[in-house]
């Protein structure tokens, strides 16, 4: 089970959150809440974003608490991380495969090798697929970092 974050820590996050991502923040969704019907009253917020977004994926590892027949009336489609990467890997492995190498190399504070991060990332049973195709498309083959930005 996770440890709850302390505030100063929740309220960097968030803010981070809204610095990098300041689009991600939905307005005019609330309307919608009280006509959902979820198995957790607690998520319908989410369903309500992404049916006002028109999102076709909602991405949770709690995916029983989006039912199918529920989403897929709006068009959505309830998936964990693993099976949208899957998914993200099925028509662009060039990206997933760039995106976890850009991901390790981030990783300054405690810095992995690519056979360490694919053991990190092996110990999550949720991520079960994707380590499995990183492994597959060469992950430990890569000579070099991948660069976000690269400097003319």
């Amino acid at each position: 089970m996770r440890r709850p974050l302390a505030v100063e820590r929740l309220e960097r996050l968030i803010g981070q959150m809204r610095q990098y991502f300041p689009d991600a923040w939905g307005r005019n969704y609330e309307p919608l809440i009280d006509q959902l019907t979820l198995p957790d009253d607690d998520d319908r917020h989410i369903l309500a974003l992404a049916i006002h977004y028109e999102a076709d994926y909602i991405v949770t590892q709690n995916t029983k608490d989006f039912p199918r027949p529920t989403t897929t009336t709006y068009g959505i489609v309830a998936l964990t991380v693993d099976e949208f990467i899957s998914l993200l890997s099925a028509t662009n492995p060039s990206l997933i495969v760039r995106a976890a190498e850009a991901h390790r190399v981030s990783l300054t504070r405690n810095p992995l090798m690519p056979e360490q991060y694919l053991e990190e990332l092996g110990r999550h049973s949720e991520l079960e697929r994707t380590t499995a195709f990183l492994r597959s498309a060469g992950f430990l083959d890569l000579e070099r970092p991948v660069v976000a930005n690269p400097r003319s």
